[in-house]
């Protein structure tokens, strides 16, 4: 099927430099950042950790700023890594 308009953005920005998730599960995004940086990213096993599993992300990352990241994932999630 081909789509006419289809905004390829997010799929081609790591050519870039930039990894981009648009509504993407948390569990998604944490498992791919894990491949770029070569550490786990995980929730813990508390209530609270579920609950976070359901949020859904919206950013760009630099995949080679492992501080950065951590700092964009807990403005955005009000969290502590």
């Amino acid at each position: 099927r081909v789509e006419r308009g289809a905004a390829l953005g997010p799929y081609l920005a790591w050519r870039d430099g930039w990894l981009v998730f648009v509504d993407a599960p948390l569990p998604e995004v944490l498992a791919e950042l894990g491949r770029w940086h070569g550490v786990p990213f995980a929730l813990g096993p508390s209530a609270a950790d579920s609950a976070l599993a359901e949020r859904v992300l919206t950013t760009r990352l630099r995949p080679d700023a492992v501080d950065a990241t951590r700092a964009v994932l807990e403005a955005a999630l009000d969290v502590r890594t």
